[in-house]
């Protein structure tokens, strides 16, 4: 009697490959940029969790679009601190219309990689180089290197590690989800970049009115994460906000459970930023809307740590920086819900919360 041969199943599930890839790649950019101490590093592996939530089957093939684009949003930062930095009307009106016109063209089936890259290295640029205006065109530079070193490792690491591995919702976009040209974008992404100019000047505004320590870091922080929803299906408020307190909660344990006993070392730094990485790789390889949860949770968890790595390891400190953190995720979160109603939820009859 012949033994019916069993399929053997392969080495790991596909999302936990693609998870762990993912996670490799954003802890080996910051600790390629740590190591070179280039300033505010996080923005490398800040790069590679963005690539995380579109679509990854055309990671290789968009590369040239996602360098580009890195280069063009460091350059349009450095001409609007150049023309605007000293003037806050032009300067709000500025960064308004790029970032509407970024997240509207997000949605191309061509060069939204491009676009989405730009509109990540664009804000840091201008909230920066008016911080300190001197130096301006370092800061473009630094920008435009640390995105690129985190588009080129991950880039590579899809090319190398598990090549097969992708998440279910891979699949490229639909002509209906994209567009190829602007005559073609759907309404309702012209309110998707509607909302996001308007979020980038209330955000601004925050920062100039309200001159509390964090202000700066939770206005670009919405910044960035308004763009990044731009590009993604189905936010969701709660899966939002639980994201950026996971974020927040982790980093806390990272600081203080291992780093400041032990120091934060290069093997320390990519052994403690590793596995939580991965754990929220892998919340977000589920798809909308878990996605929103786990780029969150790793985009606070990095800036959260990044900035420890910079100051003492005083908690009073850390939760005054948190608490700024958590707010412009509430902002960010309010101006999902007030300005863009979430066309995937109300078709399928939810709720956005």
């Amino acid at each position: 009697m012949k033994t019916s041969e069993v399929a053997q199943p392969p080495f790991l599930d596909a999302r936990l490959r693609w998870s762990l890839r993912s996670a490799l790649a954003a802890a080996v950019a910051l600790l390629v940029a740590v190591t070179v101490n280039w300033p505010h590093p996080h923005w490398a592996a800040i790069a590679v969790v963005v690539l995380m939530a579109p679509r990854l089957d055309t990671a290789v093939l968009q590369f040239p679009f996602r360098i580009a684009g890195v280069a063009v949003g460091a350059f349009l930062g450095l001409v609007t601190v150049a023309l605007c930095g000293q003037d806050r009307t032009p300067l709000l009106l500025a960064c308004s219309f790029v970032l509407a016109v970024v997240s509207v063209s997000t949605s191309s089936l061509r060069f939204g990689p491009f676009f989405l890259m730009a509109g990540i290295a664009f804000p840091p640029v201008v909230f920066l180089g008016i911080m300190d205006f001197e130096n301006t065109a370092v800061t473009a530079f630094y920008r435009f290197a640390s995105v690129s070193l985190g588009v080129l490792i991950f880039t590579v690491s899809h090319l190398l590690i598990f090549p097969e591995s992708a998440p279910a919702d891979s699949s490229p976009p639909t002509a209906e989800e994209g567009s190829s040209n602007g005559w073609e974008i759907p309404k309702w992404r012209w309110l998707s970049g509607l909302r996001t100019g308007v979020g980038c000047a209330l955000t601004m505004l925050l920062w100039y009115e309200v001159e509390v320590p964090g202000t700066f870091t939770e206005s670009l922080m919405a910044c960035i994460l308004l763009v990044v929803c731009s590009a993604m299906p189905a936010p969701r408020i709660l899966f939002a906000l639980g994201g950026i307190t996971c974020g927040i909660a982790t980093a806390f344990g990272v600081t203080y459970c291992i780093w400041a006993p032990q120091g934060p070392g290069p093997e320390t730094l990519f052994l403690s930023i590793f596995p939580f990485l991965a754990l929220f790789a892998f919340v977000q390889s589920k798809g909308p809307p878990y996605s929103i949860f786990g780029t969150f949770a790793s985009v606070v968890f990095l800036i959260d740590l990044s900035i420890s790595l910079h100051q003492s390891f005083d908690p009073a400190k850390f939760f005054n920086r948190s608490l700024g953190l958590l707010l412009g995720g509430v902002v960010t979160t309010l101006l999902l819900r007030l300005l863009w109603p979430n066309k995937t939820a109300e078709d399928d009859g939810q709720k956005f919360f």
